[in-house]
C-alpha cells in the first residue's frame, strides 16, 4: 500500500499575488479618485481637491482632470501595489517557523 506525503509549509504567512495586488489597488485609488471628483465637482470641500492634484494639473472638477487623473490613478496605484505586495513577500523570510 502507498502512503501519501503532505507537503509542510513552514511559512505561516501566505505569499501575495504581486498582479492581483497591483490591479486592486489600481482599481481602488481610481475609486477614490472618482469620489473626490464627484465631491469637487459638487464643492464638497477643499480635502477632496488635494487628491485629484496629485494626478492631474487641470482644474479640479473638469473633464480633463478626470480622465488624466483615471488614467495616473491606475498607473499610481498599480506600481504601489506592486511594490507593496513584492516587499511583503521578500520579508517572508522573517515570519517565524511554526
Amino acid at each position: 500500500m502507498a502512503t501519501a506525503t503532505q507537503e509542510v509549509r513552514l511559512s505561516s504567512a501566505p505569499r501575495l499575488g504581486v498582479a492581483r495586488v497591483a490591479l486592486t489597488t489600481a482599481f481602488a485609488a481610481t475609486a477614490f479618485l472618482l469620489l473626490c471628483w464627484i465631491g469637487a465637482r459638487l464643492g464638497l470641500g477643499p480635502a477632496t481637491h488635494m487628491y485629484i492634484q496629485l494626478f492631474s494639473q487641470a482644474e479640479v472638477s473638469s473633464a480633463l482632470a478626470l480622465i488624466v487623473g483615471i488614467c495616473w490613478s491606475l498607473v499610481g496605484g498599480a506600481l504601489a501595489g506592486a511594490l507593496f505586495a513584492w516587499i511583503y513577500n521578500l520579508l517572508a523570510p522573517l515570519d517565524p517557523r511554526s
